[in-house]
């Protein structure tokens, strides 16, 4: 189970808040398949089909939090 850290939002900026983000993100791990999911969601509510779905909702995901396609390890 995802460990939920408690933040203190008046001390936290923006930016440290998106680099946490992005860390978590990195990482692939629930953050990481929760994202995924959910932009696969919006794909398919859009018209692409499977099984393009999750690849393509991975490559969105990793072009976001700047991961470079690496040999196909989406």
């Amino acid at each position: 189970m995802t460990r939920v850290e408690i933040l203190d939002v008046k001390e936290m900026t923006l930016q440290m808040a998106a680099c946490k983000l992005r860390n978590e993100l990195v990482k692939k791990g629930d953050w990481y398949d929760g994202f995924v999911a959910s932009i696969g969601s919006s794909l398919r509510e859009s018209g692409v089909y499977e099984p393009d779905v999750e690849d393509m909702a991975r490559r969105v995901l990793n072009r976001i939090i700047g991961l470079e396609e690496q040999d196909g390890d989406n």
